[in-house]
């Protein structure tokens, strides 16, 4: 009687506890390597690697990218799945481990891939990198680990020397020089327990990479603002600086401000610097992401939610130059002004270039050019 008395107590002690948690959701595959990030509507793999050069990732561009994907068995991905989410994290040769990067929305494909150019940005690089891979469960609120890739990567080029800006053929090369190296932040707004906002801004790979002189991007927003940049290795005169750019976008919005934006601010600041000098593609949900545009005066902004910024949503470049003249800031685009102002408040000395994009709508993807960036210093007096 004790006997079957206590197999029914180890059988209720043992229904009482949680079996280990399984994987939410089918993973259909998982890699490290090419595929072509133009496409959104299938995962397009052109190549799985194990090992690459800093030369081949430095070298990729948008429909050869170097990164890892996932997929899962949802096809097409409805809205509001528990699943809809990944996040993924390095570790570096050298033993460092970043901290989870996203939740990011899966395309409605099924799938959701990285752009990974962190190699580029690291002094020495040689070594094996590992990847992890996790599916955010958004009920539970954990990350489910489904997956780790590793990566050996050689060093065949310096990473802060890149390739010289190509010049198309009967074209003027742009006056001025172009930043050097590049160091890539990631800020964060998000909701917390109390439905407050909360900032966090960090350094550590993001979805921006540098290729053959020029910064590409390509992203997708998760309902919660996302901001991408990368900072300049130095900081420049404030007072009479020039800077130009040509400039190529595709972004959409339905509930939030989006967009590219190229901006002189603090070191590891972001946009909402309140010393920020620059414009910003500011694309609004009022519009419904058609139109909007930002020029930062340092202190205070010129909000136009009217304004159709060249070279986004129209599928060329368009060269945009940004100037600060005797305290007043100018955005102009295909020689035309878009908007100019005095700067609100006296400029620091010298403050640094950033390159970013704020992301907003889940699973809504952006994809940026700048290319023949260059920045013209006014002498010091």
């Amino acid at each position: 009687m004790h006997k079957i008395l206590l197999a029914m107590l180890i059988i209720v002690m043992l229904g009482a506890v949680s079996p280990a948690r399984s994987q939410p959701i089918q993973v259909t595959d998982v890699g490290i390597g090419f595929f072509d990030s133009n496409r959104t509507d299938q995962l397009t793999i052109i190549e799985r690697r194990t090992s690459a050069t800093v030369d081949e990732i430095y070298r990729a561009t948008p429909n050869r990218n170097f990164g890892g994907w996932i997929a899962i068995g949802v096809n097409p991905l409805p809205i509001g799945h528990p699943y809809s989410y990944y996040k993924w994290r390095y570790t570096k040769p050298s033993g460092e481990q970043t901290s989870l990067m996203g939740p990011y929305g899966f395309y409605t494909a099924g799938f959701g891939t990285f752009r990974f150019n962190a190699p580029g940005f690291e002094r020495n690089p040689n070594g094996t990198w590992t990847f992890e891979f996790f599916v955010w469960d958004r009920d539970a609120k954990v990350d489910v680990l489904v997956a780790t890739r590793s990566l050996q990567v050689t060093s065949t080029t310096p990473p802060d020397k890149p390739p010289p800006t190509v010049t198309p053929p009967g074209t003027t090369p742009p006056t001025g020089t172009a930043p050097s190296f590049w160091n890539p932040y990631q800020r964060r707004t998000v909701r917390d327990g109390s439905g407050n906002w909360q900032t966090t801004i960090a350094p550590g790979a993001n979805a921006w990479w540098a290729s053959g002189g020029a910064l590409s991007f390509q992203g997708t927003g998760n309902n919660t603002y996302i901001e991408d940049f990368v900072q300049s290795g130095t900081p420049y005169r404030v007072e009479g600086i020039q800077i130009s750019f040509e400039l190529q976008a595709t972004v959409a919005t339905t509930q939030g401000y989006v967009g590219p934006y190229v901006l002189l601010t603090n070191a590891g600041a972001g946009w909402q610097d309140p010393a920020g000098i620059g414009a910003q593609v500011f694309y609004n949900w009022e519009s419904r992401g058609t139109r909007g545009g930002f020029l930062q005066r340092g202190g205070g902004g010129v909000d136009r939610k009217d304004l159709v910024v060249p070279g986004v949503n129209d599928g060329r470049f368009a060269r945009h130059t940004i100037t600060v003249v005797n305290g007043v800031v100018t955005w102009s685009a295909d020689g035309k002004v878009l908007i100019s102002g005095p700067l609100a408040h006296a400029a620091p000395s010298q403050l640094y270039l950033i390159v970013g994009t704020r992301m907003y709508d889940a699973g809504v993807a952006q994809s940026i050019r700048i290319r023949n960036l260059t920045v013209t210093e006014a002498s010091p007096k």
